[in-house]
């Protein structure tokens, strides 16, 4: 009997540290998948705007908070994360940690916690695990992983948690139970006959084979889980030079955005086709509004994830002459050309290069369309020319004869979404072309300016240091 007891106990331990050490796994992959659709930026402002504890009291208060507790709660579904999944950030002036944001339904913000075990505290800023620990809640298996800002700084931490002591109560049942009847069946059968002894050690024996065999496969199984943690870590390292929130907020815009914006659309024509011409105007001035926004939504989706998806792989450069490429954008525009009448004239040499054709055409495209959108003269007219600088080499110029830009505009023109014209205005677009032809530009090592007058037109200069070969002949 002291035999069967040490075995069980033995079978218990085995059974416990396999199933601690697969949590674990799982918690910290949990842990690192949750940290990276995290938008630290948004979090970083959260902890700067609000600093006392519950200052936050709805999920609407502040959207970033709202987005946050979205994302956290959207994960925490979709990975099967029974315990609500929250953010913590170091209090420096109490030396504690805070409870910034958690998945539950209501806020928590902000609520200090001393307690942390020192494995914690000492990892603030990387990933790690915690063993099972106990607190007056009962035992926990926890994992917890850095959230970082666009610059790569850590903000905050995400931690994952798993309750153990479910798992405990039933491992011990199953490990104990009946133990009590095979001891008292045992000295019966000693005290009758001894054959029957032999019988049941002989299939305890054959338990013991089975939960080896169970040890052995959940063994494999925790190997196969190590070798996919290496190789997540090797991906992890990958990714650090990519622009994780552009990749985030594109999946974010793809998946949530596009697919009400277009029922808006489509809702919006069948509403149309159903009114038909009898409709007021003020009715008909409604839909063809609500038309309006939703495609206007729609294309700055479109152009959000155009931007989210340059430099994420690397460029397929090739070697060609910019004017081929000029040419290209030119006839990708030629509806836009021949309904406006306009001219885009080109010049005869510009240099050759080792870039991305598909990229750099639609650097020279957004440049030209530009040119011909904000544009209400008789006879809109775009050039495009090179031109040498000492200090800068090869200059493109991408000159038009449009509205020009006012020079308390001129330094923002780059950013995203910035549009000098509101969305009932003249003039249609998303506010993402010149940011997109500044990071195509940052890319090759260059940079982008503007020579404008409000009136007068704009000339939008250019260099592309890591992409051009030589220079062409200047006539």
């Amino acid at each position: 009997m002291v035999m069967v007891l040490i075995l069980r106990y033995q079978g218990y331990q085995n059974i416990i540290r396999q199933a601690e050490r697969l949590t674990l796994a799982t918690l910290e992959n949990n842990a690192w998948s949750i940290a990276q659709i995290i938008n630290g930026d948004e979090h970083q402002h959260l902890q700067e705007a609000y600093q006392e504890k519950d200052e936050i009291s709805g999920l609407t208060q502040d959207q970033r908070y709202d987005n946050l507790h979205k994302a956290l709660a959207s994960a925490q579904k979709e990975l099967g994360i029974e315990t609500p999944v929250y953010t913590y950030t170091k209090n420096e002036a109490s030396n504690s940690f805070d409870f910034i944001v958690t998945s539950s339904l209501d806020p928590y913000f902000r609520h200090p916690f001393t307690s942390a075990p020192e494995e914690q505290i000492s990892s603030y800023g990387k990933s790690n695990r915690l063993p099972a620990y106990s607190d007056e809640h009962g035992k926990w298996l926890s994992a917890f992983s850095p959230i970082r800002n666009s610059s790569g700084e850590v903000v905050a931490m995400v931690q994952v948690d798993q309750c153990f002591d479910h798992f405990l109560n039933e491992a011990s049942q199953d490990a104990f139970a009946g133990l009590w009847w095979n001891f008292l069946l045992i000295l019966f059968l000693v005290i009758i006959v001894w054959k029957y002894v032999t019988v049941l050690i002989y299939k305890e024996e054959e338990d013991k084979i089975e939960l080896q065999k169970i040890i052995g496969e959940k063994t494999e199984i925790s190997e196969r889980l190590s070798l996919r943690e290496k190789e997540l870590e090797r991906q992890k390292k990958s990714l650090v030079n990519k622009n994780q929130y552009l990749e985030d907020f594109a999946n974010i815009v793809s998946h949530d955005l596009k697919s009400p914006l277009r029922g808006i659309s489509n809702f919006a024509s069948l509403l149309s086709r159903r009114l038909g011409p009898t409709a007021e105007s003020s009715t008909t001035e409604y839909v063809n509004y609500i038309k309006s926004n939703a495609k206007r939504a729609l294309n700055l989706v479109d152009g959000i994830l155009n931007y989210s998806k340059l430099g994420t792989d690397a460029h397929n450069n090739t070697s060609c002459n910019l004017l081929d490429l000029v040419k290209d954008a030119r006839e990708n525009l030629l509806s836009v050309i021949d309904g406006r009448g306009a001219v885009v004239e080109v010049a005869e040499r510009l240099p050759d290069a080792v870039c991305d054709k598909v990229i750099v055409t639609q650097l020279f495209q957004n440049l030209i369309g530009n040119g011909l959108k904000y544009n209400n003269a008789e006879v809109p007219t775009v050039k495009v020319t090179c031109t040498k600088d000492p200090e800068k080499g090869c200059v493109m110029a991408v000159s038009d004869n449009g509205i020009g830009i006012a020079k308390e505009y001129q330094a923002s023109i780059f950013d995203m979404f910035t549009r000098l014209h509101g969305s009932e205005g003249q003039f249609e677009g998303s506010g993402i072309g010149l940011a997109f032809c500044l990071r195509i530009i940052k890319s090759y090592g260059g940079e982008i300016w503007l020579d404008s007058e409000e009136g007068k037109g704009s000339t939008f200069y250019f260099n592309l240091p890591e992409a051009l070969l030589g220079e062409p002949e200047m006539v």
